[in-house]
């Protein structure tokens, strides 16, 4: 590829973080560009098939699995040999679930 391409957001790697960011912005209305140096796209995500924990999430529920709200912040806690939870790990936790329902919504 070769000239110059104006976009409003160019995203640097394809993997879940990278796509995650390229369909926000995209359904936010902008122009986005993904830049990915490998051949194929998924990043690290593709070696780990794009597993993650998203605790209380809805898909879980849907198959019947119901955790105790404060269980998925003990078990960080004692992962965590006790530290408190600060700001990132209770929005981990409160967004997380969003997300799974934003991507499940506007994505295939």
């Amino acid at each position: 590829m070769s000239g110059q391409m104006n976009v409003d957001v160019l995203v640097v790697g394809s993997g879940a973080a990278g796509l995650s960011a390229a369909v926000t912005a995209a359904l936010g209305g902008a122009s986005v560009l993904v830049a990915e140096k490998e051949s194929v796209i998924g990043g690290t995500s593709a070696w780990s098939g794009g597993w993650l924990w998203i605790p209380r999430n809805p898909l879980a529920r849907e198959e019947g699995i119901e955790e105790e709200p404060g269980a998925p912040l003990a078990y960080l806690r004692h992962e965590m040999d006790g530290e408190p939870a600060d700001a990132r790990l209770l929005a981990f936790l409160q967004y997380g679930p969003e997300m799974i329902d934003f991507f499940r919504r506007r994505t295939a």
